[in-house]
């Protein structure tokens, strides 16, 4: 349903460009939606939901690009891995008096590729001063420090582990 990450950034800055890495802290939360159907004499569907938050951790790489005034533009690739978690769904067949249970165990991962566009705040471009005295205007300088704010899309690609521990009467 959505994803948070918690993550610094380090990387070298190539006059506008900025090469970087960065990896932190990831939290999630997903949501079930599963039918069950029983193999007996006479076929039977059940149905369950669950709703979970799941931590993890991310890590991943990117480019950003300064190409006027104090906007920037970025494409970056994550992969976030997320704790194993066992989601338990509860449900009646039809015809059947007793509720069952079922139980999963799930390990979850994601791959993403990111685009962004970027707002930097305060100035973006800082003097250099020069080595030496010269008469030549002095280079100006993208800076990468500072507080920013974007808009974030992109594509991601999830995988899950899965496997059934039971059904098991209550």
């Amino acid at each position: 349903e959505w994803l948070m990450t918690f993550r610094p950034r380090a990387g070298i800055a190539v006059d506008n460009a900025l090469l970087y890495v960065t990896g932190g802290g990831a939290i999630m939360q997903v949501r079930h939606d599963t039918s069950f159907v029983a193999q007996t004499t006479i076929p039977d569907i059940g149905s369950g939901s669950d709703r979970r938050l799941l931590p993890g951790w991310v890590i991943g790489g990117g480019i950003e690009y300064a190409f006027g005034g104090n906007w920037s533009a970025k494409v970056e690739y994550l992969y976030a891995r997320f704790a194993e978690s066992t989601l338990g769904y509860s449900f009646d067949f039809a015809g059947n008096n007793s509720p069952n249970a079922v139980r999963v165990r799930e390990q979850l991962s994601l791959q993403m590729a990111r685009f962004g566009l970027n707002y930097h705040f305060g100035d973006a471009r800082s003097a250099i001063a020069p080595a030496f005295y010269t008469k030549a205007p002095q280079a100006l300088a993208y800076t990468w420090s500072g507080i920013y704010v974007g808009v974030h899309g992109g594509y991601a690609y999830a995988h899950g582990a899965t496997t059934m521990l039971g059904p098991r009467r209550h």
